[in-house]
């Protein structure tokens, strides 16, 4: 049983690489979970591999910038370069977060950003965790349980939470397009196609 224990925890937590998102408050469900891998390995076992939880933050308050204005909401340099499509109207779309055009809106929609791979990552978690749960003793299943039911009440939170952010920076930024000339709509329009254009061209190479 021990042996089959420790194939089928491999397979779920360590072979497939996944690190999870450490953005929420699971202080308590790291120490459960180490304490539940750590009665079914030896501490030399554990130590060939990589902890359940990745100790790595994202903060979504603005980094310190001397030269930036305290208005100003700047992204973690390691995330800004990220891509994705983001329709602020039936015209206008995003690509990239220096297409904001006001600070509020692009953290808001940093924050949505976020909070929604904190939503894939937590419910991965759980969906391992219920598999986890059928080969574990009563009392870790026990554990495990209160785990899966904070999991689920913050994946709850997260989707309540994620469509409003989004909505509120959709909101803004639409407030500024309906004040601007139809010609810088359209310069910005095809700046986007030629953005998008070259996103494809790079995808395919």
């Amino acid at each position: 049983m021990l042996i089959r224990c420790k194939t089928v925890i491999l397979i779920l937590l360590f072979s497939t690489g996944v690190r999870y998102l450490y953005a929420g408050n699971f202080n308590s469900e790291k120490v459960v979970l180490d304490r539940i891998t750590k009665s079914l390995f030896d501490k030399s076992h554990l130590q060939e591999h990589a902890p359940l939880f990745s100790e790595d933050t994202i903060n979504t308050e603005s980094p310190k910038n001397e030269l930036g204005s305290k208005d100003e909401f700047l992204i973690p340099a390691r995330l800004a370069g990220k891509t994705f499509d983001f329709r602020v109207n039936a015209d206008i779309s995003y690509l990239t977060f220096k297409h904001f055009t006001k600070s509020a809106a692009k953290k808001m929609f940093f924050q949505a950003w976020i909070k929604e791979k904190e939503l894939g990552r937590t419910s991965l978690q759980t969906d391992s965790l219920r598999k986890i749960y059928a080969i574990s003793t009563d009392a870790e299943k026990a554990e495990i349980a209160t785990v899966i039911l904070r999991n689920e009440e913050r994946t709850m939170a997260l989707n309540s939470e994620i469509p409003v952010l989004y909505q509120n920076a959709r909101d803004l930024e639409d407030q500024y397009w309906q004040t601007r000339p139809s010609d810088e709509k359209v310069r910005f329009q095809e700046m986007i196609k030629l953005f998008r254009d070259s996103l494809t061209v790079s995808k395919s190479n």
